[in-house]
């Protein structure tokens, strides 16, 4: 049987529009949840951080981006550097258990996978990671794009 799977918060640092400074998401109100962007630099909403936000929800569960861009462009266009560390976080539960999944890449490289306060990242590399969270979120990438990102709702 699987559970189902509730969202707290996403954590961004350093991805696509988001700069240094951390700015988390936070899902735990009940009901529907509007994005609305305002771009505070160049007026508008485009570049406020709408897609951002679906590209580092992606990243952090599936290691890609939702509309094909490499993944070291992901890294905030403003500080783009190896030097840069992007970090996305996401805090979730499912059925009893807490999750903490957070990834990084720039000036390092590393995943981490927390449940109920215990580290249970795999030790062989991103690959079994992946699977890993896959597992846990119970549905590849392709079934998550169409049926979350695109759902037509």
């Amino acid at each position: 049987m699987s559970h189902p799977i509730t969202l707290h918060s996403l954590r961004l640092k350093n991805i696509l529009s988001f700069g240094q400074n951390e700015t988390i998401v936070d899902f735990s109100k009940n009901g529907t949840i509007s994005i609305e962007g305002r771009n505070i630099d160049n007026g508008g909403s485009n570049g406020s951080g709408k897609t951002a936000i679906l590209n580092a929800l992606c990243y952090v569960i599936f290691n890609k981006a939702f509309n094909a861009i490499s993944l070291n462009k992901l890294i905030n266009s403003t500080n783009a550097s190896k030097n840069t560390l992007m970090e996305v976080g996401i805090d979730f539960a499912k059925g009893e258990d807490e999750y903490e999944i957070t990834r990084s890449r720039g000036e390092a490289y590393s995943v981490a996978i927390i449940r109920n306060g215990v580290d249970i990242t795999p030790g062989k590399g991103a690959a079994e990671c992946d699977a890993l969270v896959q597992e846990i979120f119970g549905m590849s990438y392709e079934l998550f794009i169409r049926t979350m990102i695109f759902s037509g709702h």
